[in-house]
């Protein structure tokens, strides 16, 4: 009887699993690194303020709440907003900046539900607040009925709040002071854009004007 040892090369992937092929051992370590960015971006967005289990706004088109789940989410900063369009792979600011959606609720209808979320399902954008908010007061016009929807204060201050954020990251942008524009991109700002574009969205968005966000971030 002989006896013949047998060398097999043997491809080891981060958590130790085995594989027999190179092309295998690094499509799992790819499906690894995927599986724990999405886990890391699902803690970021539980951390974003929500009402879960709800409904579709007024003046939504086609609802099925067995099949769909709808949440709100508020959030409160760039960050967070940028956090939801990837997790959810959307954008859920529907046309308009990501600094209006700052401190406003966004709806989100998920094919599914939440919890069963993996990232590949069917994401939808739900109605602005905006827009629902135009469409109940329509249709209570159309009844006889005058409707008057208000903000509260609290959500008037995460938008100012945000936006003095936001004022403070615009003057970290380089400035070409002769010809009074920016010379790199600042959110949905190309390079170039002048100042007093920028400064006139910032005056619309503050509470208390362009004037009122240079005194407060001086502070």
């Amino acid at each position: 009887m002989k006896v013949k040892s047998v060398s097999r090369k043997v491809y080891v992937a981060n958590d130790g699993k085995k594989f027999e092929s190179e092309a295998d051992c690094l499509a799992y370590e790819a499906h690894l690194e995927r599986e724990n960015d999405f886990i890391a971006f699902k803690k970021k967005v539980d951390e974003i303020e929500c009402i879960e289990n709800t409904h579709a706004p007024f003046g939504s088109g086609y609802v099925d709440e067995d099949k769909y789940e709808y949440r709100w989410y508020r959030p409160k900063s760039y960050e967070e907003v940028i956090t939801l369009n990837t997790f959810f792979n959307t954008e859920v600011e529907q046309g308009e900046t990501i600094a209006d959606v700052i401190g406003e609720w966004v709806g989100i209808e998920i094919d599914g539900g939440y919890e069963n979320y993996t990232g590949q399902e069917d994401v939808y954008c739900l109605d602005t607040i905006s827009k629902s908010t135009e469409c109940l007061i329509e249709f209570y016009a159309s009844l006889g009925y005058d409707v008057k929807i208000q903000k509260r204060d609290d959500t008037v201050k995460i938008r100012d709040d945000a936006l003095k954020d936001l004022w403070k990251l615009l003057e970290t942008i380089p400035r070409d002071n002769s010809a009074g524009c920016i010379e790199q991109p600042f959110l949905h700002f190309a390079k170039g854009t002048g100042l007093d574009k920028i400064f006139s969205w910032f005056s619309a968005r503050y509470s208390g004007g362009i004037r009122g966000l240079m005194r407060n971030t001086q502070e």
